[in-house]
Protein backbone atom coordinates (compact mmCIF):
# COMPACT_ATOMS: atom_id res chain seq x y z
CA UNK A 1 0.00 0.00 0.00
CA UNK A 2 1.13 3.50 -0.40
CA UNK A 3 -0.28 6.45 2.22
CA UNK A 4 0.95 10.37 1.33
CA UNK A 5 1.93 11.59 4.88
CA UNK A 6 3.52 14.81 3.22
CA UNK A 7 0.93 16.89 5.12
CA UNK A 8 2.23 15.76 8.48
CA UNK A 9 3.73 17.86 11.33
CA UNK A 10 5.96 18.19 13.68
CA UNK A 11 4.92 20.55 16.57
CA UNK A 12 7.18 23.09 17.40
CA UNK A 13 7.95 25.14 20.84
CA UNK A 14 5.59 28.20 21.02
CA UNK A 15 1.74 27.78 19.74
CA UNK A 16 0.53 24.32 20.17
CA UNK A 17 -1.66 24.96 17.32
CA UNK A 18 0.59 26.28 14.89
CA UNK A 19 3.15 23.72 12.93
CA UNK A 20 6.29 24.36 12.91
CA UNK A 21 7.06 22.71 9.05
CA UNK A 22 5.76 19.99 7.21
CA UNK A 23 7.88 16.91 7.76
CA UNK A 24 10.73 16.81 4.92
CA UNK A 25 9.67 14.57 1.62
CA UNK A 26 12.33 12.01 2.52
CA UNK A 27 11.40 11.81 5.94
CA UNK A 28 7.55 10.98 4.46
CA UNK A 29 8.89 8.98 1.86
CA UNK A 30 10.57 6.81 4.73
CA UNK A 31 7.71 7.33 7.08
CA UNK A 32 4.85 5.71 4.12
CA UNK A 33 7.71 2.70 3.21
CA UNK A 34 8.06 1.63 6.97
CA UNK A 35 4.00 1.78 7.45
CA UNK A 36 3.65 -0.73 4.50
CA UNK A 37 6.27 -2.95 5.84
CA UNK A 38 4.78 -3.22 9.00
CA UNK A 39 1.46 -3.16 7.87
CA UNK A 40 2.17 -6.03 5.27
CA UNK A 41 3.96 -8.29 7.68
CA UNK A 42 1.03 -8.12 10.15
CA UNK A 43 -1.98 -8.94 7.16
CA UNK A 44 -3.47 -6.23 8.37
CA UNK A 45 -6.30 -4.09 6.08
CA UNK A 46 -6.16 -0.97 7.85
CA UNK A 47 -8.74 2.20 7.89
CA UNK A 48 -7.96 5.60 6.83
CA UNK A 49 -8.71 6.62 10.49
CA UNK A 50 -6.44 4.12 11.84
CA UNK A 51 -3.19 5.24 9.31
CA UNK A 52 -3.85 9.08 10.46
CA UNK A 53 -4.04 8.27 14.01
CA UNK A 54 -0.88 5.70 13.87
CA UNK A 55 1.06 8.71 11.69
CA UNK A 56 0.53 11.53 14.29
CA UNK A 57 1.31 9.18 17.17
CA UNK A 58 4.32 8.88 14.99
CA UNK A 59 4.90 12.55 14.53
CA UNK A 60 4.77 12.57 18.33
CA UNK A 61 7.49 10.18 18.93
CA UNK A 62 9.76 11.75 16.26
CA UNK A 63 9.26 15.27 18.11
CA UNK A 64 9.74 14.22 21.62
CA UNK A 65 12.60 11.12 21.33
CA UNK A 66 14.53 12.34 18.07
CA UNK A 67 14.47 16.45 18.70
CA UNK A 68 17.76 16.33 15.78
CA UNK A 69 15.18 15.66 13.31
CA UNK A 70 14.32 18.92 13.67
CA UNK A 71 16.47 19.71 10.97
CA UNK A 72 14.93 17.36 8.66
CA UNK A 73 11.22 19.18 8.87
CA UNK A 74 12.21 22.06 6.90
CA UNK A 75 10.14 21.80 3.19
CA UNK A 76 12.65 21.50 -0.09
CA UNK A 77 12.09 25.58 -0.58
CA UNK A 78 12.23 26.85 3.01
CA UNK A 79 16.02 24.68 2.94
CA UNK A 80 16.91 26.45 0.15
CA UNK A 81 15.87 29.36 1.25
CA UNK A 82 17.81 28.87 4.72
CA UNK A 83 21.26 28.35 3.34
CA UNK A 84 21.03 31.54 0.88
CA UNK A 85 19.99 33.68 4.03
CA UNK A 86 23.57 32.49 5.17
CA UNK A 87 22.24 31.60 8.68
CA UNK A 88 24.10 29.69 11.20
CA UNK A 89 22.67 26.55 13.14
CA UNK A 90 24.67 26.41 16.12
CA UNK A 91 23.88 23.19 17.68
CA UNK A 92 20.87 25.08 20.13
CA UNK A 93 18.21 21.96 19.17
CA UNK A 94 15.40 21.55 21.85
CA UNK A 95 12.59 18.90 21.89
CA UNK A 96 10.59 19.78 18.66
CA UNK A 97 13.08 23.24 18.68
CA UNK A 98 15.92 24.73 16.59
CA UNK A 99 17.78 27.87 17.75
CA UNK A 100 19.00 29.68 15.01
CA UNK A 101 21.99 31.87 15.54
CA UNK A 102 22.61 34.23 12.68
CA UNK A 103 25.81 35.81 13.05
CA UNK A 104 26.30 39.81 11.84
CA UNK A 105 28.28 40.58 8.93
CA UNK A 106 30.82 42.10 11.06
CA UNK A 107 31.60 38.79 13.00
CA UNK A 108 31.56 36.50 9.82
CA UNK A 109 33.85 39.36 7.79
CA UNK A 110 36.41 38.64 10.66
CA UNK A 111 36.41 35.45 10.84
CA UNK A 112 37.04 34.91 7.29
CA UNK A 113 39.40 37.65 6.82
CA UNK A 114 41.86 36.50 9.32
CA UNK A 115 45.10 36.53 7.65
CA UNK A 116 47.93 34.14 6.66
CA UNK A 117 51.39 34.15 6.22
CA UNK A 118 54.32 31.69 5.83
CA UNK A 119 58.16 31.09 5.74
CA UNK A 120 60.45 28.47 5.04
CA UNK A 121 63.78 27.15 4.94
CA UNK A 122 66.46 24.69 4.67
CA UNK A 123 70.09 23.78 6.21
CA UNK A 124 72.39 21.41 4.70
CA UNK A 125 75.13 19.43 6.24
CA UNK A 126 74.45 20.00 9.79
CA UNK A 127 76.79 18.43 11.87
CA UNK A 128 76.36 18.88 15.60
CA UNK A 129 75.85 22.45 15.19
CA UNK A 130 72.71 25.08 15.11
CA UNK A 131 71.34 27.80 12.69
CA UNK A 132 68.47 30.56 13.57
CA UNK A 133 66.05 32.66 11.50
CA UNK A 134 64.06 35.71 12.94
CA UNK A 135 62.17 38.17 11.58
CA UNK A 136 59.82 41.38 13.03
CA UNK A 137 56.48 41.65 14.00
CA UNK A 138 55.13 44.78 12.55
CA UNK A 139 52.20 45.55 13.36
CA UNK A 140 50.24 44.32 17.02
CA UNK A 141 48.68 41.31 16.52
CA UNK A 142 47.37 37.50 18.07
CA UNK A 143 48.83 34.68 16.58
CA UNK A 144 45.89 32.16 16.69
CA UNK A 145 47.29 29.18 14.96
CA UNK A 146 50.90 27.83 13.45
CA UNK A 147 51.43 24.68 11.58
CA UNK A 148 54.94 24.06 11.12
CA UNK A 149 56.39 20.94 9.27
CA UNK A 150 60.14 19.98 9.78
CA UNK A 151 62.26 17.07 8.01
CA UNK A 152 65.60 15.70 8.54
CA UNK A 153 67.69 13.10 6.38
CA UNK A 154 70.90 12.03 6.49
CA UNK A 155 73.37 13.47 3.97
CA UNK A 156 75.50 12.11 3.06
CA UNK A 157 75.35 8.41 3.58
CA UNK A 158 76.50 7.62 6.75
CA UNK A 159 79.79 5.57 7.68
CA UNK A 160 78.84 5.36 11.65
CA UNK A 161 75.91 3.87 13.12
CA UNK A 162 74.35 5.70 15.56
CA UNK A 163 71.66 8.13 16.47
CA UNK A 164 70.98 11.71 15.54
CA UNK A 165 68.61 14.30 16.59
CA UNK A 166 67.27 17.88 15.72
CA UNK A 167 65.70 20.24 17.94
CA UNK A 168 63.06 22.43 16.39
CA UNK A 169 62.06 25.43 18.32
CA UNK A 170 60.07 29.03 18.50
CA UNK A 171 60.21 31.22 20.64
CA UNK A 172 59.46 35.82 20.75
CA UNK A 173 61.81 37.98 21.34
CA UNK A 174 60.05 40.90 23.09
CA UNK A 175 60.66 43.92 22.31
CA UNK A 176 63.25 43.73 19.53
CA UNK A 177 65.42 41.67 17.67
CA UNK A 178 67.86 39.04 19.83
CA UNK A 179 70.16 40.47 21.58
CA UNK A 180 69.28 44.29 21.57
CA UNK A 181 67.45 43.69 24.56
CA UNK A 182 68.79 44.00 27.84
CA UNK A 183 67.41 40.74 30.43
CA UNK A 184 65.80 39.37 26.62
CA UNK A 185 66.03 36.35 24.09
CA UNK A 186 69.56 36.74 22.74
CA UNK A 187 72.30 34.29 20.84
CA UNK A 188 74.56 32.37 22.69
CA UNK A 189 78.00 32.47 20.71
CA UNK A 190 79.21 28.82 19.51
CA UNK A 191 78.38 26.62 16.64
CA UNK A 192 75.79 25.45 18.12
CA UNK A 193 73.97 28.87 17.56
CA UNK A 194 71.69 28.47 20.87
CA UNK A 195 69.06 30.67 21.89
CA UNK A 196 68.89 31.84 25.33
CA UNK A 197 65.75 32.77 26.32
CA UNK A 198 64.31 34.62 29.83
CA UNK A 199 63.11 32.29 32.40
CA UNK A 200 59.04 32.46 33.34
CA UNK A 201 58.51 34.51 36.11
CA UNK A 202 54.98 32.75 36.56
CA UNK A 203 56.34 29.38 36.88
CA UNK A 204 59.00 27.99 39.69
CA UNK A 205 62.13 26.10 38.69
CA UNK A 206 62.10 22.57 37.78
CA UNK A 207 62.69 19.76 39.95
CA UNK A 208 63.88 16.90 38.64
CA UNK A 209 63.80 13.04 40.64
CA UNK A 210 66.41 11.20 39.66
CA UNK A 211 66.94 8.17 42.32
CA UNK A 212 68.90 6.24 39.92
CA UNK A 213 71.04 8.87 39.08
CA UNK A 214 70.30 8.90 35.00
CA UNK A 215 72.06 11.19 33.49
CA UNK A 216 69.90 14.18 32.41
CA UNK A 217 70.37 17.85 31.74
CA UNK A 218 69.71 21.30 33.92
CA UNK A 219 65.97 22.12 32.84
CA UNK A 220 64.22 25.87 33.30
CA UNK A 221 60.80 26.94 31.92
CA UNK A 222 62.04 29.05 29.14
CA UNK A 223 59.13 32.42 28.71
CA UNK A 224 57.40 32.34 25.72
CA UNK A 225 59.08 29.20 24.08
CA UNK A 226 56.06 28.27 22.08
CA UNK A 227 56.95 25.89 20.00
CA UNK A 228 59.01 22.52 20.51
CA UNK A 229 59.69 19.75 18.97
CA UNK A 230 62.44 16.64 19.13
CA UNK A 231 63.24 14.36 15.91
CA UNK A 232 65.07 11.42 16.72
CA UNK A 233 66.25 8.70 14.31
CA UNK A 234 67.89 5.25 14.82
CA UNK A 235 71.14 5.29 11.47
CA UNK A 236 71.77 2.22 10.49
CA UNK A 237 75.18 1.49 8.03
CA UNK A 238 74.48 3.15 4.85
CA UNK A 239 71.48 5.83 6.29
CA UNK A 240 68.57 3.72 4.74
CA UNK A 241 64.97 4.32 6.16
CA UNK A 242 66.38 6.82 9.00
CA UNK A 243 64.63 10.29 7.59
CA UNK A 244 61.86 11.14 9.92
CA UNK A 245 59.55 14.23 9.81
CA UNK A 246 56.65 15.93 12.29
CA UNK A 247 54.24 18.76 11.79
CA UNK A 248 52.76 20.26 14.20
CA UNK A 249 49.52 22.00 14.31
CA UNK A 250 48.76 24.53 17.76
CA UNK A 251 47.09 27.41 18.70
CA UNK A 252 48.80 29.82 20.93
CA UNK A 253 46.52 32.30 21.48
CA UNK A 254 49.84 34.14 21.41
CA UNK A 255 49.83 37.92 21.73
CA UNK A 256 52.29 39.95 19.87
CA UNK A 257 53.25 43.87 19.72
CA UNK A 258 54.68 45.74 16.80
CA UNK A 259 58.39 45.22 17.58
CA UNK A 260 58.76 42.20 19.02
CA UNK A 261 60.54 39.30 17.11
CA UNK A 262 59.89 35.42 16.11
CA UNK A 263 62.79 33.27 16.30
CA UNK A 264 62.95 29.88 15.17
CA UNK A 265 65.84 27.50 15.39
CA UNK A 266 67.08 24.27 14.24
CA UNK A 267 69.86 22.40 15.75
CA UNK A 268 71.51 19.23 15.23
CA UNK A 269 73.25 16.41 17.42
CA UNK A 270 74.61 12.88 16.61
CA UNK A 271 76.80 10.67 14.72
CA UNK A 272 76.25 11.75 11.04
CA UNK A 273 75.48 14.64 9.23
CA UNK A 274 71.71 15.44 7.99
CA UNK A 275 70.24 17.90 5.94
CA UNK A 276 66.87 19.59 7.38
CA UNK A 277 63.70 21.97 6.77
CA UNK A 278 61.65 23.63 8.35
CA UNK A 279 57.57 24.73 6.70
CA UNK A 280 55.39 26.98 8.57
CA UNK A 281 52.25 28.55 8.07
CA UNK A 282 51.36 31.52 10.84
CA UNK A 283 47.39 32.60 10.97
CA UNK A 284 46.62 35.74 13.09
CA UNK A 285 44.43 38.23 13.89
CA UNK A 286 45.48 42.14 14.00
CA UNK A 287 44.99 44.47 16.51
Amino acid sequence: MSLAVSNCVIFAEGNADEPYRPVGKALAFLVDELLGIMLFILGFNPTQSFCTAFLGLLCKILRRRMPALAELVMNESSRRGFLKSGSLVLGTVGAGTVSVVRPTLANAATKGADPVAGFGWEVTNFHNNGADIYFEVVNAMTLSSINIDVAMAPNPAPTTTGLIELLCTGYVSRGGAPGTVNGGTAFVSGVNAAVSQPTSANLGPVTVFNPNNLSSTQLVVQQDLFYAVILKSWVPSGGSASATSRQVLASPSLKLNAGDYLVFRMGHAGVTACDAEMQGVLQYTLG
